[in-house]
């Protein structure tokens, strides 16, 4: 986990909020993460914390992403890991390597939910985007991401695309990546033909 990158995801969803909270007061954002220690969702998946449900965005929404954002920030990278949701280990219960991308048709699945919540709740949704920031690369989802978690990802994906919700990328590439290994972060783009290069 790195710090910088997750501060920007965390800034950039603020920034949506308050943007929302001024133009379209009626508009639904919701904030999860994937690849947490803990887990805080309806569908009691492991390593997923829904932060925010999707409902309209006000004050205690924006000031409790704000103090999270300031506890990241000035805490370096032990703030993540010793927050409320944790880290996810980087192992199996057998030891064998993983990421957080084991996790990520989980991490759809309850997007979804998100989304389904609100329809429940007589929510008005025109349009449903999910924004999705990683920083994982080829790399991780070929040596330390199982075959079957990716195609349970690509699945999810397209059937979010199925039911109109599109996923926006944003690749976070860290600031020390050379230029050898910035080919690689292409791992997570989102095409027609699916949702993993390989």
């Amino acid at each position: 986990v790195r710090t910088g990158m997750f501060a920007s995801a965390l800034r950039a969803s603020l920034l949506v909020i308050k943007d929302k909270i001024i133009s379209h007061e009626d508009d639904l954002q919701g904030v999860v993460f994937y690849g947490t220690k803990d887990k805080r969702n309806t569908t009691d998946f492991e390593n997923i914390v829904v932060e925010c449900d999707a409902d309209s965005p006000d004050a205690a929404r924006i000031l409790s992403l704000e103090k999270l954002l300031q506890q990241t920030a000035s805490g370096g990278d032990a703030a993540i890991a010793n927050a409320p949701y944790g880290v996810m280990s980087d192992v199996d219960a057998s030891g064998s390597p993983i990421t957080s991308a084991s996790r990520l048709s989980d991490a759809l699945w309850v997007t979804s939910a998100l989304f389904t919540a609100a329809n429940a709740r007589g929510a008005k949704v025109s349009s449903r985007r999910v924004w999705l920031f990683t920083n994982l690369t080829d790399n991780d989802l070929a040596t330390r991401t199982p075959q079957r978690a990716r195609d349970q990802a690509l699945q999810k994906a397209k059937d979010l695309a199925d039911l109109a919700i599109q996923i926006n990328l944003f690749m976070m590439i860290p600031p020390d990546a050379d230029d050898s290994s910035s080919s690689n972060r292409r791992a997570n783009v989102v095409t027609e033909d699916g949702w993993w290069t390989r």
